[in-house]
Order: structure tokens, then sequence, then C-alpha cells
């Protein structure tokens, strides 16, 4: 990957070495054409994480010492495989005597000596040297490189930060703690939708059982019931009754199978998305209800200031549909059925006002359209919306231009922590997220470009 030379204006002119990004890009671009495709990837890793650095302005001191020392091995193995390698594999004479000309061992700091005597030799080569020429031109593109790089490698203590553990520790954990509170809420509510199915599932897989003796059930297909289709179709040849020897076992596959063709695949995502999408909800009780033949519907609460929404999933074993609604219980009490979007749109306009700082209505307008990488979303301190999860997990493309618009409309301050990522560094950097005060945080934050609005679109 040969990234653009890209500095951030909010950095330019304020870093305290003589690195140019935009040259080092360059330099970057140059070495790894001339680098062996076999080691490229390496090279590149290596140039990357220089470069990064001085795009974003810092580095953890803790990689330095292995970055010098991957440059250092780099640099050599690419005069050897560029430079060194062609030539000695050449018959022509002229190759061979620039080849002689060379050092044994090449130093990347002797990278001038190399260079005088590389266009000493140059001089003698040939008129139909053309190949050695051609060598030569290589050689000098790369050893111009070299200054650059050094001079970075040089200059990275000017950016060396230190974070401490507990620094990282606190940073996770602004991350995490929302998206641990949702995940707890969502493996609740699925505990309690298996366990209200499972009253009624004892006399449906009794008349399941003794259905499938006089016809074909739609759910073996597996259309909607993927697990509950395979254990259908491998009736034990015994029979299924409960006094047959292996009826018991494959009533209890059936059910645990309805259970998850029901609930985790069906009912549960769809309380994901909306506790995912709407922060502060309340999960109530589940409850189930059978129908007059092979079918039946579980349903479960959600509740937040005035608004009671119930979600339901309704299935047909005969018939091999599953149907998943939303209700909006009236204040009345009856209920009427709403589509996904009314249901966010009623939770939209009774937001709390503790839900409904800036940092909160990112995480809706992120969420809406089910756009959002599943990253964990949290609060810092300071009220600022912390995205964690990108370190090493390339976004969908424009995902953080989106982030940083939605986040300037809205007025909301972004930490996000790049660790080791290079790439999502220097992408970050190119936005406009800088390190820190004091470099002693694992993440970097962005404060919002123009008005603090309070634009407001859910």
């Amino acid at each position: 990957m040969h990234p653009a030379p890209v500095v951030p204006a909010s950095r330019a002119g304020s870093s305290p070495t003589q690195t140019d990004a935009g040259e080092l890009a360059t330099a970057w671009r140059t070495i790894a054409t001339l680098s062996h495709p076999a080691t490229r990837h390496t090279v590149d890793a290596t140039m990357e994480n220089l470069h990064a650095a001085f795009v974003a302005g810092g580095i953890r001191a803790t990689r330095i010492a292995a970055l010098r020392r991957a440059i250092r091995k780099d640099l050599r193995q690419v005069w050897d495989d560029g430079i060194v390698l062609p030539l000695a594999r050449s018959r022509a004479a002229a190759d061979r005597a620039l080849l002689r000309a060379l050092p044994g061992a090449f130093a990347p700091a002797d990278h001038a000596q190399v260079r005088d005597a590389l266009l000493r030799a140059a001089r003698w080569i040939p008129e139909d040297g053309a190949s050695a020429r051609a060598h030569v031109e290589r050689a000098l593109r790369f050893l111009d490189c070299l200054p650059a790089v050094l001079r970075a490698s040089d200059e990275l203590e000017a950016l060396a930060f230190t974070v401490a553990p507990e620094a990282r520790q606190a940073a996770a954990l602004m991350a995490d703690a929302g998206e641990a509170s949702r995940a707890a809420q969502a493996a609740s509510a699925g505990r309690r939708l298996r366990a209200a199915l499972a009253k009624g599932l004892p006399p449906l897989v009794e008349a399941v059982a003794d259905a499938l003796y006089r016809e074909a059930l739609g759910a073996s297909a597996g259309q909607r019931f993927r697990h509950a289709a395979a254990v259908l179709r491998a009736l034990p040849a015994p029979g299924a009754r409960r006094s047959d020897r292996d009826g018991p076992a494959w009533r209890r596959r059936l059910a645990d199978a309805l259970a998850r063709d029901i609930v985790d695949a069906e009912l549960g995502p769809a309380l994901g998305r909306l506790l995912r999408r709407h922060r502060g909800l309340a999960v109530g009780p589940a409850s189930y209800a059978a129908g007059e033949g092979l079918d039946g519907a579980v349903a479960i609460t959600v509740t937040r200031t005035a608004v009671r929404l119930v979600l339901s999933a309704r299935f047909d074993l005969r018939a091999g549909g599953i149907e998943l609604s939303v209700a909006a219980v009236l204040p009345g009490g009856g209920a009427a059925r709403v589509s996904d979007a009314a249901a966010d749109t009623l939770l939209d306009a009774s937001v709390p006002a503790e839900l409904d700082t800036a940092a909160h209505r990112v995480m809706r307008r992120l969420t809406r359209g089910d756009d959002l990488p599943d990253l964990p979303l949290g609060l810092s301190g300071e009220g600022d919306l912390v995205v964690g999860g990108l370190a090493g997990r390339a976004p969908r493309p424009g995902f953080l231009e989106r982030l940083v618009a939605i986040a300037d409309a809205e007025g909301a301050g972004l930490r996000i922590a790049p660790a080791d990522d290079a790439q999502l560094t220097a992408a970050l950097a190119a936005l406009g997220f800088a390190w820190a005060e004091g470099r002693g945080q694992p993440f970097m934050s962005r404060e919002p470009v123009g008005p603090a609005a309070a634009y407001r679109a859910g």
C-alpha cells in the first residue's frame, strides 16, 4: 500500500522534528518498488509504521527500538534483493565489474560512501553496458531515499510518549462499558425468551412428532427453521414417540433447535438492534402463546419513558414461516402494530435528557440504517464519544469520514485508540485527530470543528 503524502494542517509546523511526512511517503513508495515481491509486504508495514508516527505526531516509546531494527533490516534486504542479487545473477562483464565495486556488506548509515563508490564505478561502464547503467540508476534511486528514512528513524525519540497501563485500561473501559451493558441486557433477554418458549415446547413437540407421520411440514424445508429442519429430517428409524427408544432424545434436540431458530436467529437479533439503536431501554418480561395447531408466538416487552413496545415472533411449523413484528402499547392498554421505522421514531421522540447529549445523538445517527460496524461505543468522563474496536480492523470505506462529519454537526468530541495500527493512526491524523495532551493517553482525540450546533436528526 502506498499512501498519499498527507500531513494534517492542524499539525503542520508544530512538529519538533525536521522530517517531512510527504517526503517520507515518497521514499516509502520508491523503496517498496525496489523491494522483492516476496518481502514487499514486510517493507510496506515497516515504512507505514514510520510514516504514521510523523503524520500523527506521536509514537509509543516502547515501539521505537523494534521499529528501528526493522528499518535497518528491511533496508539491507531491499539493497540485497533489488541491487546486489540482480548484478550477481548477470553474466554481463559490466554488471560483474559494478558488483565488485560495491562494498561487501551494506550498512544503511554508510549510504554516502556507497553512493560515491557507485558513481566512481559508473564512469567506467562501456557504451554497451546499458544493463549496468540501469542498475546504477536503480541503486541511486534507493540511496537517495535513505537520508529521509534515516533522519526519521533518528527523530522518533522526539515523538515518543508513554502510556501507563492504568490509562490503557481506563480507555478500554470507556468504550466497553456501554457495550457490556447492552450485551448483558441482550443475554438476559435471550434467557427470558428461551424460558418462556420452553414452557410451551413440550406439547408443541408432541404434536410435531405425531404430525410427521401424517404430513410433510414446511419447517422441514429449512428456509426459516435451519436447525429444526435438520432434526425433523433425521427422524429416528424406530420412531419419535415417547415410548420409542430414541424418541425422548430426538424431542430434546427438536426443542433446542426450535429455540435456536426462533429466539437466537430471529427475535434475539431484532431485539439486539433495538438495544443498540436506542440506549436506556428497559427489557421487560417474555411470554409465550400457543396457537391452534403447530404454531405459536413468543414475545418480549421493552420500555423507555412513556414508550412501551412488544417484539414478537409468530411461527408456524406446518407452513414453515416465522414472522417478526413490533407493536406499540397504547395508553388505554391496547396495542397497535408499527413498522421498525415507526418504532424508531417513537423512541427517538421520547429521549430522556441524560441520553440526549451530543455524543448520544452521534450514536443514534450512526446506528440509523444499521450500517454501523459492530463496534463498542462509550462515553468519556468529559462527554466525548469513545469508539473502540477499530485497531487492527479496517472499517467500512468512508466510515471515519462519516463519523467525523456527524460529530462536527452534533458538536461532539471523539476519542479513538489506534493501538499499533499505523494505517488507522495515519487516517485519524489526516482527519484532525491528535494524541491527547501530554501524549499520556492511548487514544487520539478530536474536538468538533465549527459551532457546537444542536443539530438533531435522531
